[in-house]
């Protein structure tokens, strides 16, 4: 993947992980070379006495930015010790570090995460992080590890797609590997098998979820369909069509590709002209994408794009209209378990 689509991929968020950089690197070409530090709180009375309380505040190091308060007995999970841990693992599967970044909410945003640090590698491709459903429709996926610096948020993982032609990024619906999506400290250690069972359990995931994306691409809909399905998911079955809220009305035009010429003046192709999703359900999923990534991000900085993509209303959106679709054009059949996968593989 060029340069450019890793700027897009990542909303410009972060540095792209280059080959033999070193950890104290990353660290300063990131802006990550600050520790949490911990402070007791204080108050003051009416007098002027200066007291001391219960309560801790967690704080940066290098600007004593407040991150969040914190019980007396947290313990900072600090930069230096997350982006050892991912070069660790990296070094250990043979997955390549992709982009390292560090996440802020903005004032407008609903998300309540404000300070999160992440670091994604790519999912090579036998390990389905890479699918071909066309000649021109491919998608790629990075697993994503994250930290965040907010009492009670703290760490995990998270799979990362993209579709190279229009670039819409969203979180896979990796079901089979979502319970092994921990903290990354948790997959290292003594026990040498704890990367190769994680890996295991993306390449499960992921191979379900790939399975489902092409029979979606197999599905054709019709308009009445699409309309009846969008109105479902996210607008009001009581109202007539030109009260529906945009949300609905903007991706039937995006689904029906009235909106192409349009976004390619502006260098992105929305992609609905392809085989895979002309006229089909994995058309209809990709215009919900395409709408939560270039119709409702231009005003918003590019941490709150990524958060809402990741764990916000982006990432509800999509997920809502791919559950519909797998419900109702999927039909359910019995898949061996993860657990007995891993013991297989073993």
């Amino acid at each position: 993947m060029s340069d450019l689509l890793k700027e897009y991929l990542y909303r410009g968020v972060g540095i792209n992980v280059e080959i033999g950089m070193s950890v104290e690197d990353q660290m300063r070409l990131s802006r990550l070379d600050w520790r949490v530090e911990v402070a007791q709180g204080s108050y003051q009375t009416k007098d002027g006495r200066e007291m001391k309380n219960k309560t801790r505040t967690a704080y940066r190091s290098d600007t004593g930015e407040e991150l969040s308060p914190v019980s007396l007995g947290w313990k900072p999970y600090q930069n230096v010790d997350f982006l050892k841990n991912f070069n660790e693992f990296c070094s250990r599967t043979g997955m390549v570090p992709e982009r390292i970044g560090y996440l802020t909410k903005s004032q407008s945003s609903s998300i309540a995460i404000t300070h999160k640090i992440f670091a994604s590698a790519i999912i090579p491709k036998e390990l389905g992080g890479q699918l071909w459903l066309d000649r021109d429709d491919i998608i790629d996926s990075r697993l994503v590890f994250f930290n965040h610096h907010n009492y009670g948020q703290g760490a995990g993982a998270l799979i990362y797609t993209v579709r190279r032609i229009c670039t819409n990024g969203q979180v896979a619906r990796e079901t089979a590997a979502r319970g092994k999506l921990r903290h990354i400290s948790a997959h290292l250690g003594a026990n040498s098998k704890r990367p190769t069972v994680l890996l295991a359990s993306i390449h499960q995931g992921l191979k379900n979820y790939n399975e489902k994306l092409e029979s979606l691409t197999r599905q054709a809909l019709t308009d009445d369909e699409v309309q009846a399905m969008l109105i479902k998911d996210y607008g009001d079955s009581g109202k007539p069509w030109d009260k529906q809220p945009p949300i609905v009305k903007t991706v039937m035009s995006i689904y029906k590709g009235e909106l192409d010429n349009l976004f390619s003046d502006r260098g992105v192709n929305l992609g609905q002209a392809t085989r895979s999703a002309y006229k089909t359900a994995y058309g209809l999923l990709q215009a919900v994408s395409a709408y939560r990534n270039h119709f409702c991000s231009s005003s918003i900085s590019g941490s709150s794009q990524l958060l809402s993509l990741w764990e916000g209303e982006a990432r509800n959106d999509t997920n809502k209209m791919f559950d519909s679709l797998v419900r109702a054009y999927i039909p359910r059949k019995h898949t061996t378990s993860v657990a007995q996968q891993v013991a297989v593989h073993f």
